[in-house]
């Protein structure tokens, strides 16, 4: 090796010095993870920290990747290398050693964990972990921003009487929203309008995204086209009865694809393998505002009042598991798959639920009264949009940070929100028929 490449004796002393003599950069090989000198961040990995537990305590490192690394350091007990998708921008860090401090922030949860334990393993080698100890996961930072101020912007979109149908992720950089004036493609930076071949002037009202080159759009007449933006659609099937606006969403199975749509005339029709069921859901004559698939087979609808389970045996969905009832005055404003979380529905009065292992639980409250209509993994935490556009961050420790509110003329909704990049884009919709706008909300 080359000079400098030496021996380190720790990661603890100052970083301008010595943080990197503990690792060393080598050329991007094919290894395994069980090998005892290397690590390789992990497939999707934007930046990670690197925890290690030695003779002089626990030191906390943010890098930028993703890279392979070698370590050497005589004094290492244990050490940890937490993998995000977030760059270290949208973490709020900087590059560098965290500064331990009770009153600053949690490590923000991580999507992939690989931990060495010298204590058990002399020779070392990483293994994937689920979570962190308790002795660490509980450390705070200076450098992490409990609650990190957000900045929110109007994005012009260029066209007068605009009503949004919705609002859907195509990939972790693109979004897609559906409009009464057509199609717009959002991005990290920019918005356009965007024309499909051969389907120009034609209204969606409903979209599902389960891959970034398959797109699924359906119509206001129940006509529902496959394809993707390049290549244009064509179409693949009819719904038995109109779509709720918005009402789409589906499943990949191995035995083919699956969708579920919320219908207006208080049913969900299910399509598999070239087939619909329509089953009625109106249990207690509410109509449902949505539907979503569960990873267990079955699927929830969120009606006004309540949010039932469905199971599916066979070909048919037969029975109730699971139903939510809620009081009038808390009433369900929203229902979406939450990553993490599963199928959540947000109340009037501002709580979020989330159906896990067979049952509703409440998992984070926005701080006023105000209802919640959109949940999304973002800013380190899981950010919530609500009615007169007041937003929040709610944690996995159970820190919430006070609400912002902000609104472009009177009374204006959040009513969807979509991840791109290290950001969040929201729709507002008018109370008062004043105007629907489209805003970015960024990290200061």
């Amino acid at each position: 090796m080359g000079e400098g490449a030496g021996k380190a004796k720790g990661w603890s002393l100052d970083h301008r010095t010595r943080s990197f003599g503990a690792l060393l950069f080598i050329a991007l090989t094919r290894c395994s993870l069980q090998d005892p000198t290397h690590w390789f961040s992990p497939e999707g990995a934007s930046s990670y920290l690197i925890v290690q537990v030695g003779s002089a305590g626990v030191t906390v490192e943010a890098e930028a990747g993703p890279l392979v690394r070698s370590y050497e350091a005589e004094d290492l007990r244990q050490l940890y290398l937490l993998g995000y998708a977030e760059d270290l921008d949208e973490l709020g860090l900087e590059p560098g050693l965290l500064q331990v401090d009770q009153g600053g922030g949690v490590l923000p949860k991580p999507r992939w964990i690989q931990a060495m334990d010298r204590t058990l393993q002399p020779e070392g080698g990483f293994q994937e972990v689920a979570e962190l100890p308790r002795s660490i996961a509980e450390l705070r930072f200076a450098a992490i921003d409990a609650c990190p101020t957000l900045v929110p912007e109007v994005v012009p979109l260029g066209e007068a009487g605009l009503y949004f149908f919705f609002f859907i992720s195509l990939d972790p950089k693109r979004a897609l929203l559906g409009t009464n004036r057509g199609l717009f493609l959002v991005e990290f930076d920019a918005v356009r309008k965007v024309a499909l071949p051969g389907n120009e002037g034609r209204v969606y009202t409903a979209a599902w995204a389960p891959r970034a080159d398959e797109l699924w759009l359906a119509s206001s007449d129940g006509v529902i086209f496959r394809g993707n933006l390049q290549d244009g659609l064509q179409e693949a099937t009819r719904a038995p009865r109109p779509l709720e606006f918005g009402a789409l969403s589906g499943r990949l199975d191995p035995t083919g694809t699956e969708l579920y749509t919320a219908t207006s005339s208080s049913s969900v029709a299910w399509w598999r393998q070239g087939q619909w069921t329509t089953v009625s859901v109106a249990l207690d004559s509410t109509e449902p505002i949505a539907v979503e698939p569960l990873d267990d087979g079955g699927f929830v609808v969120g009606r006004r009042t309540a949010s039932t389970v469905f199971q599916i045996q066979g070909e048919v969905p037969f029975a109730e598991v699971v139903d939510l009832r809620l009081a009038a005055s808390d009433q369900i404003r929203s229902m979406q798959v939450v990553e993490g979380l599963g199928a959540t529905i947000g109340t009037h009065l501002g709580d979020l639920y989330a159906y896990q292992v067979g049952q509703w639980s409440r998992v984070a409250r926005l701080n006023v009264p105000t209802g919640i209509t959109v949940a999304v993994p973002a800013f380190g935490g899981l950010f919530m949009g609500g009615e007169k556009v007041v937003f929040g961050l709610s944690f996995g420790d159970a820190r919430e940070c006070n609400p912002t509110g902000y609104s472009v003329g009177d009374n204006h909704d959040v009513k969807q929100a979509v991840r791109v990049g290290d950001q969040v884009y929201l729709t507002q919709e008018a109370v008062n028929e004043t105007g629907s706008y489209l805003l970015r909300i960024r990290r200061r």
